[in-house]
């Protein structure tokens, strides 16, 4: 598996984990799709941040 394809997996993994947990505590749908955009909306200012922070060096992205 190539490193782009690594670290797309990941972060699909990272975003559907949430989700899922919602989905286990059978949270009405209009709550879920809330919570998951703010998961969402978390997740990718956490990595606008940290290419911010770190720039475009390779080790951290």
């Amino acid at each position: 598996m190539s490193d782009h394809a690594g670290q797309a997996l990941l972060y699909a993994v990272l975003l559907v984990l949430p989700v899922a947990a919602l989905l286990g505590r059978r949270v009405p749908m209009g709550t879920l799709v809330r919570y998951a955009a703010i998961w969402i909306a978390i997740f990718v200012l956490g990595l606008f941040l940290i290419r911010l922070t770190y720039g475009n060096h390779r080790e951290f992205t």
